[in-house]
């Protein structure tokens, strides 16, 4: 089997790399032929722990593989890297060029290759790839229940070709670790990209606010990059003192260095406005870590509430607030229901079981018919044109599609090229627009 895994932003911080890069580490260890493409960054990146046998592919092209002006040229430029593993599974991830790529390439190679569109998170822009590229793609795996119902909506004649099928992730048969006790801090932990948009990060701040309210005893480890690190280090430090003197902020962590990580922590914390289903969340829960998350696709299928973790609304900080102060006060409730986290992970989610799916799924996939782009459409979605008046008035009533429609034009006429989610989440806000 000869699998190809695309990185639209290289080797950054990200769930989508996390799982990307294990997944290339344990198809070769099933003696599978795995390449790794890698697009151009303007990221941090990390260091990837990838086994030796895994080849590295360099797009060498200026051009972002999400950039909102890109054009064929560009494709093309991409394809170059491309048609060295022309004979595989792709798995393009997300962005316009990542499917642009592949597109490209299947008109002279489709009995060669064939498109696993993986849809990671509960967000229109994956929706608009997969509905406009759904002519090269094979199969649609959605990793949560309500992917799947918002994608069989938008394409109910694929449905037969779309499954469900959430991560997995690396976790030990036996849980070794250990939790604080009463008389030291609860030690909380978020770990991911620091951005307002989708991780609303800057919720953290009146919630460590209402922590210091109740006079909760714990330490806040925050780690991660992204546009608004400087910005909540800033606001971090405008906290009473009380609270600085228990909230840490630091650069992200390479991911294998996680597993120690969030075996150091008691409780892990999620503030997102939507996920997929939330890697992290699954790699803190299989290392022990009680989940205290808002409820957004993928957490309710993983999370039986009190049980394994605690769920709530999203922007319902006090109720979350009381959670992290129950479980200060009662210490036995969290080894309890980390040991929980960690059967569930163990018992639902590891690679074992993943790996022998994806290996007898992907086999599957080459019997099915060859798939081609259409020379109907372009191979890059048309340009978005002028903002039009009744656009602007529909969105200001409070029409959510307007609202979307509006952010993607204001991200073209700004050239907004890296920050596409920041243009959709400032409309999204201005408008008070809640919906994805």
């Amino acid at each position: 089997m000869r699998f190809a895994f695309c990185l639209p932003d290289g080797p950054t911080l990200g769930g989508v790399t996390v799982w990307s890069t294990e997944m290339c580490n344990q198809l070769y260890s099933q003696g599978s032929e795995v390449s790794l493409i890698e697009h151009i960054t303007f990221n941090p990146t990390i260091k990837l722990d990838l086994v030796d046998g895994v080849k590295r592919v360099k797009v060498e092209s200026p051009t972002h593989a999400d950039s909102p002006f890109i054009q064929e040229k560009d494709v093309k430029a991409f394809v170059h890297a491309y048609e060295g593993e022309k004979s595989r599974l792709f798995i393009p991830n997300w962005a316009n060029g990542t499917y642009a790529a592949c597109a490209h390439l299947s008109k002279t190679n489709k009995s060669n290759m064939r498109v696993i569109g993986f849809v990671h998170t509960d967000e229109d822009l994956y929706y608009d790839w997969l509905c406009y590229y759904e002519s090269i793609i094979h199969q649609f795996v959605c990793v949560s229940q309500e992917i799947f119902i918002n994608l069989s909506r938008l394409l109910p004649h694929r449905v037969n070709d779309m499954v469900v099928k959430p991560y997995a992730v690396k976790v030990d048969s036996h849980l070794n670790r250990s939790y604080s006790d009463a008389n030291t801090p609860l030690k909380l932990i978020y770990a991911g990209r620091i951005s307002q948009t989708q991780k609303r990060i800057f919720d953290l701040l009146p919630l460590i606010e209402k922590l210091e309210e109740k006079k909760v005893n714990y330490e806040f480890r925050i780690i991660g990059n992204g546009m608004e690190f400087e910005s909540l280090a800033k606001n971090l430090s405008k906290l009473p003192l009380s609270a600085q003197k228990r909230v840490s902020l630091q650069p992200g962590l390479p991911p294998k260095q996680m597993a120690e990580t969030w075996r150091s922590a008691d409780v892990f914390i999620s503030v997102s406005e939507y996920e997929g289903t939330s890697i992290a969340m699954l790699e803190a829960m299989g290392q022990g870590c009680v989940p205290v998350v808002t409820t957004v696709s993928g957490t309710q299928a993983v999370i039986s509430d009190k049980n394994n973790g605690f769920m709530h609304a999203v922007g319902h900080l006090d109720a979350m607030a009381e959670t992290i102060e129950f479980l200060a006060h009662n210490r036995d409730k969290v080894g309890q229901t980390g040991k929980n986290a960690h059967q569930t992970i163990k018992n639902r989610y590891s690679y074992q079981e993943y790996i022998n799916w994806f290996l007898t799924n992907a086999d599957s996939l080459w019997l099915k018919p060859d798939r081609e782009w259409t020379n109907e459409k372009n191979i890059i979605p048309p340009k978005l044109g002028a903002i039009k008046q009744l656009e602007l008035i529909d969105a200001l009533k409070g029409d959510p599609n307007s609202a979307r429609i509006l952010a993607h034009k204001i991200m073209h006429k700004t050239r907004l090229t890296g920050p596409v989610y920041f243009a959709k989440g400032m409309v999204q806000r201005l408008f008070n627009q809640d919906s994805h």
